[in-house]
């Protein structure tokens, strides 16, 4: 097994148009399980500026598309996490830009604490965003219902 792991991105803007791009991307997949194990996962891009139901779909077909394949969501923010519904299974991990809030809130604290950015967006920022995660990740969520066949 090797340490880095490409991370193949179903993309989209419709979900039917990430549906097609996971059928598309199925192939390459199958041959990239047989070949990573059980240490790899399949990304879900494009995902930062839309409106929660929509990632809640978006995740839904890809993972239905792609049954058993570990999701990445790349950009997601704390309100997909806090959100009621859960996300499908697959999704084993997911990631942020806005962790560190300089782009919201907290610019002027830090400038007022005295600290460095950096200093501030480990020992502040990041530890309050992790907490934040743990938080939302805690509370219970509505499982969505099986699909009828």
């Amino acid at each position: 097994q090797t340490g880095i792991v490409w991370v193949p991105t179903v993309q989209g803007w419709s979900v039917a148009s990430y549906r097609r791009h996971a059928q598309e991307l199925r192939p390459l997949l199958t041959e990239m399980a047989r070949y990573y194990g059980s240490a790899w996962r399949v990304g879900v891009g494009t995902l930062c500026t839309r409106p929660v139901e929509t990632i809640h779909r978006v995740c839904e077909a890809v993972a239905e598309e792609l049954p058993a394949t570990p999701l990445h969501l790349w950009g997601v923010s704390l309100r997909v996490l806090r959100s009621p519904a859960a996300l499908p299974s697959q999704v084993v991990s997911c990631d942020s830009s806005s962790w560190n809030q300089r782009f919201c809130h907290t610019i002027e604290a830090c400038r007022l604490s005295g600290l460095t950015q950096r200093y501030w967006t480990i020992t502040v920022a990041l530890p309050g965003y992790m907490n934040a995660i743990e938080h939302a990740l805690a509370t219970p969520k509505q499982l969505p219902l099986p699909l009828a066949a």
